[in-house]
C-alpha cells in the first residue's frame, strides 16, 4: 500500500512537473517571437526613416507619391507586427503567472508528501523498532525454557508460523477452534503448569 501511494503521489507530482514545463515552453516561444517582432520593428522603421529621406530627394509627383505608398505599406506592417508583439506580450505575461501558480501548487504537493513520507517512515521505524523488542523479548522467554520445551516450541511453530501459542476463546483453542475439555480449561485457569490443547498440541493460556 505504501508503494502504491508513493506511485499516485509521483504521478500528480509528475502531471504538475508537466504543466510546468509546457508553460516553460510556451512562455519561451512567446519570447522569442516577441523578440522577433520587434526586430522587425526596428528594421521596418529603418526603412521608413530611409524611404522619408529620399522622398525629399525625388523630382516627379510620380516618384513621390510612390515612395509615399510605400511608406505607407511600412507604416501599416508595423502596425501588425506591433499588434503580434503585444499579443505575445500579454502571452508571456499569461505564461508567467500561470508558471508562479502551477509551481506554488507543486511545491505545496511536494510539502505534503513529503509530510506524509516522513509520517509513514516513523511509523514503520517504530514498528520495526517495536519487533525487534518483541524478538528480544521471545528469545529471552524461549531461552528460560528447558530444551525439551523449545525444540517442542520450534517443531509447533514451524507447523503453525506465528500461533504456536494461543489463548482460549470461549472455551475453545483459538488456533484450531477445537472445544477444550473442563480438566484442560481449569489448567488454563490456574495458570500453574504449560498447558496444550488436546486436539492441535498447541501451548494455550487464558486471557
Amino acid at each position: 500500500a505504501a508503494l502504491q501511494d508513493r506511485q499516485l503521489d509521483r504521478e500528480e507530482e509528475a502531471a504538475l512537473e508537466s504543466r510546468v514545463e509546457e508553460n516553460e515552453k510556451r512562455l519561451e516561444e512567446a519570447r522569442h517571437d516577441r523578440r522577433q517582432a520587434e526586430k522587425e520593428v526596428e528594421g521596418l522603421r529603418e526603412k521608413v526613416s530611409k524611404y522619408l529621406r529620399q522622398q525629399m530627394e525625388v523630382k516627379t509627383n510620380k516618384e513621390y507619391e510612390a515612395m509615399k505608398h510605400e511608406i505607407a505599406s511600412l507604416e501599416a506592417r508595423i502596425d501588425q507586427v506591433e499588434t503580434t508583439g503585444l499579443e505575445k506580450l500579454e502571452v508571456e505575461e499569461q505564461c508567467q503567472r500561470e508558471g508562479e501558480r502551477v509551481k506554488g501548487e507543486l511545491e505545496e504537493l511536494k510539502g505534503r508528501h513529503q509530510t506524509e513520507r516522513t509520517r509513514i517512515e516513523e511509523q514503520i521505524r517504530d514498528k520495526q523498532q517495536r519487533l525487534e523488542r518483541l524478538g528480544a523479548e521471545r528469545r529471552q522467554r524461549l531461552g528460560r525454557l528447558d530444551a525439551d520445551l523449545r525444540e517442542e516450541y520450534d517443531l509447533l511453530n514451524e507447523r503453525y508460523p506465528g500461533s504456536a501459542v494461543a489463548p482460549v476463546d470461549d472455551e475453545h483453542c483459538s488456533g484450531c477452534h477445537w472445544h477444550l475439555v473442563p480438566q484442560t480449561r481449569q489448567s488454563v485457569k490456574l495458570g500453574q503448569e504449560l498447558t496444550r490443547c488436546e486436539h492441535c498440541r498447541r501451548f494455550i493460556y487464558s486471557k
